[in-house]
């Protein structure tokens, strides 16, 4: 995925109406081919930006809406009784948001999943 391709769809499944941040504010697991898809994206978006001194504030707001609000949105449903699938919180929000991370880091940060 190139970095344009990689930074549409980050704004889409942050900014949009029907992205991944909606799906968490209103308890939709977005499926993890989703969620895949998003984290590859923020992780071509950081080798893009490797070394960059500045980041646009689209790219940055769109980067902490997934980083944040999906957190937020799928730990309030939860307390509301909601049910997911494991994976969607370990590993596949945390790889997300070890990607995201990443990004504003400028350095690689892994999430080791415990086996």
């Amino acid at each position: 995925m190139d970095f344009e391709q990689a930074k549409e769809l980050v704004l889409r499944e942050s900014l949009g109406e029907h992205g991944i941040v909606v799906c968490a504010r209103i308890g939709e697991d977005p499926g993890p081919e989703r969620m895949r898809a998003v984290t590859e994206a923020v992780r071509a978006i950081f080798e893009h930006m490797r070394g960059e001194s500045a980041i646009s504030r689209r790219v940055a707001c769109a980067l902490y809406s997934l980083a944040f609000y999906t957190d937020t949105g799928f730990n309030a449903s939860l307390q509301h009784g909601m049910k997911f699938r494991d994976d969607l919180f370990d590993p596949e929000l945390l790889l997300l948001q070890s990607a995201v991370e990443s990004v504003f880091a400028d350095e690689l940060i892994e999430y080791l999943e415990e086996k």
